[in-house]
């Protein structure tokens, strides 16, 4: 604390009224300042406010997109599954109208040797086909031929024509490359 001089009556009023001044004017410089870091602060406080809320409405959306890329994921593979199962049904039709045509041209022993072979590849595809089923997709072959019995019902409801046709067969628009591919076998 300032000592002031002791005059007549007291202190002397220009000293004290100058310590009154710079004390008031160190106050309130002081006082301006933490104002200042005050308003500062608040400012980064909103920013940082604003900065939060893009993160959470970015949070949102990759959320939303995860969800989005999982249930297409689902989606895929149960098409997928249908899909071979639809197949192997078709192998197998396709298999038993071979082997009453093969029974046919039994007599005739090169007819007999061709649809002997194409037999034992149908019976190989069917194999790798149903293996795929199993081990790719966990899914048995009972599974799939209850998918099937689904898919023939809803065919019948819908008049949907996926049926067999020997003509297709024969002569197929795609190449089993294709097939693969679009099932996302291969690449």
């Amino acid at each position: 604390m300032s000592k002031f001089q002791i005059k007549l009556r007291g202190y002397d009023r220009k000293e004290v009224d100058d310590y009154i001044s710079a004390v008031t004017a160190s106050f309130e410089e002081r006082l301006q300042a933490q104002s200042d870091r005050i308003d500062e602060l608040r400012a980064e406080n909103a920013t940082l406010r604003a900065e939060n809320d893009g993160f959470r409405e970015r949070e949102k959306s990759v959320s939303k997109a995860l969800l989005a890329a999982s249930e297409k994921a689902e989606e895929i593979e149960a098409a997928a599954k249908v899909r071979y199962s639809l197949e192997i049904q078709r192998l197998k039709q396709f298999r038993e109208k071979w082997s009453d045509e093969l029974d046919r041209i039994s007599r005739d022993k090169v007819a007999f040797t061709e649809a002997k072979r194409f037999t034992d590849f149908m019976d190989e595809l069917e194999g790798e086909l149903t293996a795929i089923m199993e081990h790719d997709l966990n899914m048995s072959v009972t599974a799939g031929a209850e998918k099937y019995a689904e898919y023939l019902k809803e065919k019948r409801e819908k008049k949907v024509s996926h049926g067999f046709d020997l003509k297709e067969a024969l002569t197929p628009k795609q190449t089993l490359a294709e097939i693969c591919k679009e099932l996302g076998l291969t690449d």
